[in-house]
């Protein structure tokens, strides 16, 4: 049988639904909770706020938990989008081929809107891996007394 899903109102939002439907779902719902997570992490990881002492090493670590928790995020709500606009295209080609007449999927408006917030939280968690890396490359650079002996002993030929 095709599982042919009409427009009808479900009776409740427990009721059965197919396995793609519920872990979109519950994907979603692990975006948004990491996601609220992570915002109060990363304002207190922010140079600007004062909340906690100007100590840079726990700013630090507070913005490395919040790059986490939006990574992990940002992953989630971008495998949530992509397996449902491959499912619904799936079940479209279905309809397609067994030639059901008047039945369309297509992707509405609230679904561009969670692909703009997977796009905006995976971009603000690589922003910060950008900026940990730079920090984590500031502190590797400091010169240690055997780079300073020979730079002592190089010969510039100008």
């Amino acid at each position: 049988m095709a599982n042919i899903w009409t427009c009808d109102i479900p009776v409740s939002y427990l009721s059965h639904h197919p396995v793609s439907l519920v872990v979109t779902r519950a994907l979603m719902v692990i975006k948004g909770i990491l996601s609220i997570i992570a915002s109060p992490l990363l304002i207190l990881g922010m140079k600007c706020t004062t909340i906690i002492k100007n100590d840079d090493h726990h700013k630090v670590q507070f913005s490395k938990a919040a790059m986490i928790l939006l990574l992990m995020g940002g992953i989630s709500g971008a495998i949530a989008v992509f397996w449902f606009a491959l499912d619904t295209a799936l079940k479209y080609r279905t309809e397609l081929s067994l030639a059901v007449p008047g039945i369309t999927y297509e992707l509405g408006y609230s679904y561009w809107f969670a692909v703009a917030s997977a796009t905006c939280i995976c971009g603000s968690a690589f922003l910060l891996v950008g900026l940990y890396c730079r920090i984590h490359a500031r502190v590797m650079e400091k010169p240690s007394s055997f780079q300073h002996q020979s730079n002592k002993n190089a010969m510039t030929y100008l």
